[in-house]
């Protein structure tokens, strides 16, 4: 009962990050499948409400922090989105996302992606991605090196055409986490998360 009372006031990545580990347990043990629908439930306002919602959509300006493989240190960087393709700068160069597609993959949605930058180094990755589009918990991987996949997580930045949910807007809590906490930037709680 705990760990489910934690995973209602859980920030969202950590929730998309359990809803899809219950799938991959109830899939594995029928057993266990009493257990992965409690977890689901608790993190119902991340996902989906059922199989006919749409799926989200990313568009947007967004505030990401990534375990940079070179150095073990995670990373802040600003991203932008629009339809399958975008762009982040790291390091100061530019960076381009391609081919974003999304799938639903039993209670999350997943959003795959490729990269590449000026000096002609690219990869892939996916996200896990909130009911909302607004959060995103995932990895990374760069083609030719081995030892990744290194997290990537993030958050759209409200816009007048997207503006934050109303709970949000009222408390100011823009993480995603229990308001109690009183945490309310993205990098202390990315870089805790990042880090387990």
């Amino acid at each position: 009962r705990r760990f489910i009372n934690f995973l209602r006031s859980a920030r969202v990545p950590d929730k998309l990050r359990a809803a899809a580990a219950a799938d991959v347990v109830a899939a594995r043990d029928v057993r266990l499948a009493p257990l992965a629908e409690m977890v689901r439930e608790a993190c119902s306002d991340a996902l989906l409400s059922d199989d006919s919602s749409p799926l989200p959509v990313m568009d947007g300006e967004w505030e990401c922090a990534c375990d940079y493989f070179r150095n073990g240190s995670v990373i802040f960087l600003p991203m932008f989105i629009r339809g399958t393709s975008g762009d982040y700068t790291a390091e100061n160069r530019r960076h381009s996302i391609t081919d974003i597609s999304y799938r639903k993959e039993g209670s999350v949605v997943v959003a795959d992606f490729s990269w590449a930058n000026e000096d002609d180094s690219s990869g892939s990755g996916s996200w896990l991605v909130s009911a909302r589009g607004d959060f995103v918990a995932g990895s990374w991987n760069q083609d030719g090196f081995s030892g990744g996949p290194w997290s990537w997580y993030g958050r759209r930045k409200p816009s007048l055409s997207n503006p934050p949910p109303p709970e949000v807007a009222r408390t100011g809590n823009a993480t995603g986490a229990d308001t109690s906490s009183g945490e309310k930037d993205l990098g202390s709680a990315t870089v805790a998360a990042a880090n387990t």
